[in-house]
């Protein structure tokens, strides 16, 4: 009898072993913990902050990228591409937050900014969420390096989707509006209308419009070629810049135009605003075909 009782204890301390060590799996698991607390995330409407939530906490990333969600879709996250890391450690008090900062290799809580404002709830906030990164078992580095991975290998599946998705309904649109769209094997694509004046060049995540008349097979070219992606607009000669224009500022910025050279840079300007609504897009769009 007494050996059927050490053994039953002994099974019995295994298995409180074995459920311990399965917690504490899980427990040791930023990501786990993190996903499975009341957790979830998304894009701010306007598509610029990366917003996640978890145990009443609201974290919103700012990035340095003016149009993320199409940039992200083609590059990973790098920390570097952060502008900053805002966390509201009781989302319901939207007075009181602090900053996550990279800083000398490891993620921190700011606490300079804690000094300067503290008497803005800075200090609260920073009690708050030391409190409950504790009872999670979390770290600063934890949530930080979490957030890198995260949205690498999830959030940018969900932007690549629908980028791609974005991508097929305007080449239907263009389609329908009698535009010509071709994929040459170096990867460049020309979008192009026996009614319009211009062709549209897409190469290597740079939109360029130019003369329709413009040979870009081979040989020099000649004419107009409006970079929509950088803003400028040039006349080329034998592929020499002669004249070069920036529509942001009105600055030239090569060479003298002429009356009709500087009306025909307006004119290739008011032709691809045109063109933007009438297939209702934007050039980022455009970039990522």
């Amino acid at each position: 009898m007494r050996k059927l009782v050490l053994i039953l204890l002994t099974i019995i301390f295994s298995l409180n072993l074995m459920g311990c060590e399965s917690k504490s799996k899980v427990t040791d698991d930023p990501a786990s913990v993190i996903e499975n607390t009341r957790f979830s995330e998304g894009f701010d409407e306007l598509g610029l902050f990366w917003n996640c939530q978890f145990d009443n906490m609201y974290i919103s990333v700012i990035f340095k990228e003016d149009n993320p969600k199409k940039y992200f879709a083609q590059h990973s996250l790098q920390i570097s591409q952060i502008k900053s890391i805002q966390i509201y450690p009781d989302k319901d008090k939207t007075g009181e937050f602090i900053y996550m900062i990279y800083d000398k290799g490891t993620f921190q809580i700011d606490q300079n900014d804690i000094k300067e404002f503290q008497d803005q709830g800075r200090l609260e906030a920073y009690e708050t969420y030391q409190k409950k990164i504790n009872d999670l078992s979390l770290t600063n580095e934890d949530i930080g390096n979490w957030m890198i991975t995260y949205f690498n290998e999830k959030v940018r599946s969900q932007l690549i989707s629908q980028v791609q998705k974005e991508a097929d309904e305007l080449i239907l649109r263009m389609k329908k509006k009698g535009y010509e769209y071709q994929k040459e094997d170096s990867g460049r694509i020309l979008i192009l209308s026996d009614k319009e004046p211009y062709t549209v060049v897409i190469s290597v995540n740079s939109c360029m419009i130019v003369d329709k008349k413009m040979n870009l097979d081979g040989g020099l070219k000649t004419g107009y070629m409006y970079n929509a992606t950088l803003g400028s607009v040039g006349y080329i000669k034998d592929d020499q810049v002669m004249i070069s224009y920036r529509y942001q500022d009105n600055t030239v910025l090569q060479g003298k135009p002429s009356q009709t050279q500087y009306r025909e840079f307006m004119n290739v300007k008011k032709w691809y605003d045109q063109f933007l609504v009438e297939l209702n897009t934007d050039t980022a769009t455009l970039e990522n075909l």
